[in-house]
């Protein structure tokens, strides 16, 4: 359906309330942490790519519609991972992408710990479909002049502290916005987490989380926890999880390991007055990963 739109601060205002989680990402980054972090390391595989398809607010107009790949390969001679992120958003009339190259590099600083420092470059689009904009006659023409599509070059930092059951680390991504006058889409995030899980040969494990999201006057909070379990000592686990966001969404994650293939799902619900317009925001992840490290560093 074609947009009617009046002035220009009602479009911008649209569009920043149709911001949804208000970073590009994924919702279940738990299982990735890369997705958030260029300094995370996947501790029990040597490379790792993984596709996403994520629709929020299901019946809302204008909802994002989320696309994500993610890459990364280690060389364990020299403790440094490469990776590649794209992230593609369709947000009413509006049309993001971020394109992102990490380089990551490992140092031990105990028998149990190690740190990990991460940055990344990044290539960023933000642009307008025009043919869902009418403008009226007695409004000036002019507004499509400022519609026009942007490009920018951006960078994210990020360290991370793992041992076999924790990941503790923090991100600060859109680094360069911060020196821009205009306030567009990609603007500086930061943010912090706490990751345990528990590393047995248990049928039952746990897993924990708690995260914090700054963006712009903006902050988030997310409580996590998923449980695992196993038919056998051999076979792969299930996971069942569960989270809640400020302000009001709660959500499910489930997951099904199938060894090198993992297949992840999550649904939320934000129980504020968007909830009368939608049916939730739904994902699902396809991870595949390559070559097991000869020495876990992380088993999750």
């Amino acid at each position: 359906m074609r947009k009617l739109v009046y002035i220009l601060p009602l479009l911008i205002s649209l569009s920043s309330v149709l911001s949804g989680q208000t970073i590009i990402r994924n919702n279940n980054y738990w299982d990735n942490v890369y997705n958030i972090n260029p300094a995370s390391i996947n501790g029990a595989y040597l490379s790792s790519i993984s596709m996403g398809i994520q629709k929020q607010w299901i019946n809302f107009e204008g909802a994002p519609t989320t696309i994500s790949t993610t890459g990364t390969i280690y060389f364990e001679e020299i403790a440094t991972q490469l990776g590649v992120k794209a992230f593609v958003e369709k947000k009413g009339f509006t049309s993001a992408m971020d394109f992102d190259f990490s380089y990551t590099n490992s140092f031990s600083i105990s028998d149990f710990w190690n740190l990990n420092l991460g940055v990344a470059i990044s290539y960023q689009n933000l642009s307008y479909d025009l043919s869902e904009i009418v403008v009226p006659y007695n409004e000036n023409p002019d507004i499509y002049d400022k519609l026009h599509s942007t490009n920018h070059i951006n960078s994210d930092f990020g360290f991370e502290f793992n041992d076999q059951n924790w990941k503790i680390g923090g991100s600060s991504q859109n680094l360069l916005s911060l020196f821009r006058e205009e306030n567009d889409i990609h603007v500086n995030t930061n943010l912090l987490y706490a990751l345990y899980r528990q590393t047995s040969n248990d049928y039952i494990n746990y897993g924990y989380g708690l995260s914090a999201f700054q963006y712009d006057n903006l902050f988030l909070m997310e409580l996590n926890f998923s449980t695992f379990i196993k038919k056998n000592r051999d076979s792969n686990p299930i996971q069942i999880g569960t989270f809640y966001r400020i302000w009001r969404e709660v959500g499910l994650n489930l997951g099904y390991d199938l060894d090198r293939f993992k297949v992840s799902y999550s649904c939320s619900y934000n129980f504020g007055k968007i909830l009368q317009s939608s049916l939730g925001t739904h994902e699902i992840i396809l991870t595949y990963n390559f070559n097991k490290f000869h020495r876990c560093r992380n088993c999750w």
